[in-house]
């Protein structure tokens, strides 16, 4: 007997479409001063807004309903999906917008959305500004089978491998991970991104035999979430950080008993435009085509009828016809140029966004510079790692220095020099403009965002803040100021512990001494002798210059004591521990002034062979001509007994370092006059 109508209709199940929340403000002011007048999700990655590249990454993974969460700017963002791709009868998803004007964390979204129901059941939730090719497939799969063996799990966080320094990471924190199953049994927030100390839940540790504790884990922004976590979120007011909070606060109740789990992936890219200095690198990562098929030249994103149109050739140039380039013009590699936008002859550009309607001068310099629409630059101009926002101008002749931000409308008067790191805005109405930064022709003001939350990881130590998320900053630079940080706590070490501390840093210099004169004697390859010293550094805690100032004298006595011939050989086999152990200019100078403190030290004919070992380091590129300048134009050390000789020694080929650097100068002057 065929089912009646009545038992058709018992039997059909409502279909259960995927949804996902998107949380468009960022609660915070990295940005500042470009969020001034436009919300972070609206701000433009490679010519297109960070929400397309979000909602591209919803719309593979099949999602069917989103709603963005908003507060900021709101009015702007209703406008700009109303006019989107993702309001027309074609998109494959519908796109719903909330403004919740009193929502000032992630926990008041999530508790907004609770009081209006409007989610069914497991869904994504996603800040508006990643950027991820990740396909959730695979994710949303082990999502629902961990549920279907786990009944309490409510959330499955995607994370991705990276480093203890990586910007892209987030609030610096250890993943506490069951190995296998990769359920989180404790997330551990740390103070500060170098914090040593950690305290793990006793009862953690008692209850399972092996635990994984991952220091090296981004925070993608990508949770799978059940709807149970909104009423969490209802029910506990004290919830506002979804990881510091939430994550925490569940894992550690005796009240819940609920569990969570960690989705890490590897190869995929998925990262959150967190902070200027991300910016910069998820803007030459596109560039370089790792978030493929997120490129420049996908065209695909953007609004109806004024989608980008960009052409991809070879050095990662992207245009967007039409542009007008001077024959002159050098586009060195990974160069994005919008639609109508104007370069002038001789200039070069190297790692650089150009948006549409910008006007570049001639005999300009810009590298990792990222215009935004409308932007003028007069002639003469050099930029270096700075994002200039939407109709801002610099006259000719100005130098912006690394990390400068110019918010909208900012105009830079000509022959003005901006200081690195500096970042000025419109100023109010009937304020007057600072002269003084800007020029005399300028209008603008210094920011005065406070960038620095008083909950920030960093607070103690805001240069360590900004080295890790501020555009400008380099690894280097950040490496620098650990090794100081290290050296400052080890001199309160020492004085605190007196005699001890003294003991222990003598044991670790004849631990070092012992490591490298084995190495020496033995005649281990490089690549062992560095691997012995780098094991040691990170056994002991040591720095780089900890390791050159014992390394250096025992090769220098090695080769010019406990022997007596073959002098350039032996240095040239062993230089590339040298080159090991130097990361940047200051360890160069570093390098060579320790050098010459050993040559000083020893007898009168020994300090003809400085000259000779300079020579080896500058020919294996380990210290350049600019290091050797700045030691020997130092009078630093000149009282010393021995220095002397030794600068006297160096004369000759510091002279003819400087012959050669004014060649290469007359040769470039040639070149440009032709």
């Amino acid at each position: 007997m065929a089912p009646t109508n009545k038992q058709q209709q018992q039997n059909i199940e409502p279909e259960e479409i995927l949804q996902a929340v998107v949380v468009a403000d960022s609660f915070d002011q990295q940005f500042m001063p470009l969020t001034a007048d436009l919300p972070r999700c609206l701000l433009p990655l490679c010519n297109v807004p960070l929400i397309e590249y979000t909602l591209e990454f919803l719309a593979v993974a099949d999602v069917k309903e989103v709603f963005i969460v908003c507060c900021a700017h709101s009015q702007k963002i209703k406008e700009y999906i109303l006019a989107s791709q993702w309001s027309e009868e074609t998109s494959p998803m519908r796109v719903h917008v909330i403004v919740s004007r009193s929502s000032m964390s992630m926990g008041d979204v999530l508790r907004e959305l609770d009081t209006k129901s409007l989610i069914k059941s497991d869904f994504v939730l996603v800040n508006g500004d990643v950027i991820s090719n990740l396909k959730l497939d695979s994710v949303l799969a082990a999502h629902r089978e961990r549920k279907a063996t786990d009944k309490n799990t409510i959330m499955t966080m995607v994370l991705k491998e990276g480093s203890a320094y990586h910007g892209a990471r987030g609030p610096h924190a250890v993943f506490c991970l069951e190995p296998g199953t990769t359920k989180c049994l404790q997330y551990v927030h740390l103070d500060r991104a170098d914090a040593r100390e950690l305290h793990i839940n006793p009862e953690v540790l008692d209850a399972h035999k092996d635990l994984m504790l991952r220091n090296d884990l981004i925070d993608c922004g990508i949770d799978i979430c059940s709807i149970e976590v909104l009423a969490l979120f209802s029910e506990n007011f004290d919830y506002q950080d979804i990881r510091r909070d939430f994550v925490r606060g569940i894992l550690e109740s005796d009240l819940f008993v609920k569990s969570i789990y960690g989705h890490v992936i590897h190869d995929e890219y998925a990262v959150r435009v967190r902070n200027t200095q991300l910016y910069d690198r998820i803007s030459l990562d596109m560039m370089r085509r790792w978030t493929y098929p997120l490129v420049p030249d996908a065209n695909a994103l953007g609004t109806p009828g004024d989608l980008a149109n960009f052409t991809h050739s070879r050095g990662n140039i992207y245009r967007e016809k039409p542009v007008f380039l001077s024959r002159t013009t050098s586009l060195v590699g990974n160069v994005v140029l919008g639609r109508n936008s104007a370069v002038g002859q001789g200039t070069v550009l190297t790692n650089c966004v150009v948006g549409r309607d910008c006007k570049i001068g001639r005999n300009v310099r810009l590298a990792n510079a990222y215009l935004w629409d409308g932007c003028s630059v007069g002639d003469g101009v050099v930029v270096e790692h700075a994002i200039l926002a939407r109709n801002a101008a610099v006259r000719d002749r100005v130098t912006l220095a690394r990390g400068c931000i110019l918010g909208q409308g900012v105009v830079v008067g000509a022959d003005t020099a901006v200081p690195p790191h500096t970042r000025i805005e419109r100023p109010a109405a009937g304020e007057p403009s600072d002269a003084e930064l800007v020029g005399a022709d300028g209008v603008g003001v210094k920011s005065e965002a406070d960038d620095y939350d008083e909950d920030d990881d960093e607070a103690e130590d805001p240069v360590l803040r900004a080295m890790i998320h501020d555009l400008g900053f380099s690894a280097d630079d950040l490496r620098r100021h650990l090794d100081a940080v290290a050296l400052r706590q080890a001199d309160e070490s020492d004085d605190e512990d007196g005699s001890d501390a003294g003991s222990d840093a003598e044991d670790n210099a004849e631990e070092i001494r012992a490591t490298i004169n084995r190495a020496l004697a033995q005649g281990h390859t490089l690549d062992n002798a560095l691997l012995e010293l780098n094991t040691l550094k990170f056994a002991c805690n040591l720095t780089f210059k900890d390791l050159r100032d014992e390394v250096g004298p025992c090769i220098l006595h090695h080769v010019f004591v406990a022997n007596n011939r073959n002098f350039k050989a032996l240095l040239e086999r062993w230089v590339g521990v040298w080159a090991g152990l130097v990361h940047a200019h200051d360890d160069q100078v570093d390098l060579v002034t320790s050098t010459a403190a050993w040559f000083a030290a020893h007898a009168a004919e020994k300090a003809k062979y400085m000259s000779t070992v300079a020579m080896v380091m500058y020919e294996a590129d380990v210290v350049e001509e600019d290091a050797f300048l700045a030691w020997y134009h130092s009078d630093a050390d000149n009282g010393e007994p021995g220095m002397p000789a030794v600068k006297k020694a160096m004369k000759a080929f510091v002279e003819w370092l400087e012959e050669d650097d004014e060649d290469e100068e007359e040769s470039e002057e040639e070149s440009d006059d032709e």
